[in-house]
């Protein structure tokens, strides 16, 4: 019994630069065996040809560190530490209230190296955010930034006027000068300085962190922030 098979094949010859069509009936298993020896001994031609052809070295890769002013901004933890993590936060963002706990972990782990200096970003979709980073700073002019901050933090679904002025009665401030503080529209001028400097790095979310330089987005996880951290600080030694 005949078998009559039509193959259409096309060859492209790396170094001779042309090809060619073969396109005919094969009456006999010994013509595709023929036709198949044909194919291996050319794969064999080109692989041979590649082996020889030298590899392509890979580009260098670039690291470019971010640099972030800290002038004025919010720092919690020793002035001479090697280690600033420079914050992007949002005081509505959940993502920033989840890793809240994780970088308390970090200046108590790493207490002599770490500090921790707070930018503000509240972001347009999240109506509460401005009212309360107004609140943390109208808390800064009294020195207690960092503790209406926690508060804060603690429960970011109610960022009402009135909740926000019951973390400033429990944090024992001058009420009447926090009030005043909260509607001064001049102090946010440091919000306004926040967000074009995260502007300008490119920053578009929270939390975003930029430690030593090297940027870090996301409510990461301890070890994330370990890794890099104890990076630097051998680096440094």
């Amino acid at each position: 019994m005949k078998i009559w098979i039509s193959i259409a094949l096309v060859f492209s010859l790396i170094g001779g630069g042309f090809g060619y069509l073969i396109s005919e009936k094969l009456s006999s298993d010994a013509r595709i065996q023929e036709l198949t020896d044909r194919l291996a001994a050319l794969e064999t031609t080109q692989s041979a040809q590649a082996l020889q052809t030298p590899a392509r070295a890979a580009p260098p890769v670039q690291r470019r560190l971010t640099e972030v002013s800290i002038e004025g901004s919010p720092v919690r933890g020793p002035e001479d530490a090697s280690i600033t993590i420079v914050e992007f936060s949002d005081f509505q963002c959940p993502f920033c209230s989840r890793v809240h706990p994780t970088l308390q972990r970090l200046l108590a782990s790493y207490s002599d190296d770490v500090r921790l200096v707070f930018k503000h970003k509240p972001l347009p979709m999240h109506p509460d955010a401005m009212l309360a980073h107004r609140a943390s700073i109208a808390a800064d002019q009294q020195g207690r930034f960092w503790e209406m901050h926690d508060q804060i933090f603690a429960n970011i679904r109610d960022l009402s006027r009135a909740t926000l002025i019951e973390y400033a009665r429990e944090l024992t401030l001058d009420l009447p000068r926090f009030l005043r503080d909260l509607d001064n529209m001049a102090l946010t001028a440091q919000i306004d300085r926040d967000l074009a400097e995260s502007d300008r790095l490119g920053i578009t979310g929270t939390p975003t962190f930029v430690i030593n330089g090297h940027r870090l987005t996301g409510a990461q996880p301890y070890e994330n922030f370990q890794t890099l951290i104890d990076r630097e600080l051998a680096r440094g030694q």
